[in-house]
């Protein structure tokens, strides 16, 4: 099936991709926009992924540099630096 990667989407738009059978990707970094966090909602269970977007698009809770746990959060010359360890809070950001 097609995965729409980082999905950004409406919920009308995710009831039309479903249809198609398409899984839907989010990344932690958007789930908290309330726009993006109904998309989620509207994803059926089957279709759902989750991604780190690693190594850009940190998540809104490790953007001062710290985990909630806190751990120091890699950097380079860019800047913060999204890693597979954090999948986590994209899940805890899913499921609130």
């Amino acid at each position: 099936g097609l995965v729409l990667h980082s999905y950004c989407g409406s919920v009308d738009m995710v009831q039309a991709f479903a249809k198609l059978n398409c899984y839907f990707s989010f990344s932690a970094s958007i789930i908290h926009i309330p726009k993006h966090a109904a998309a989620l909602r509207a994803v059926p269970e089957d279709r759902l992924l989750l991604e780190t977007d690693a190594p850009d698009q940190l998540p809104r809770s490790l953007r001062g540099g710290v985990s909630p746990q806190g751990e120091e959060v890699h950097a380079d010359e860019d800047g913060l630096l999204n890693e597979p360890c954090w999948l986590p809070l994209g899940l805890e950001a899913a499921v609130a």
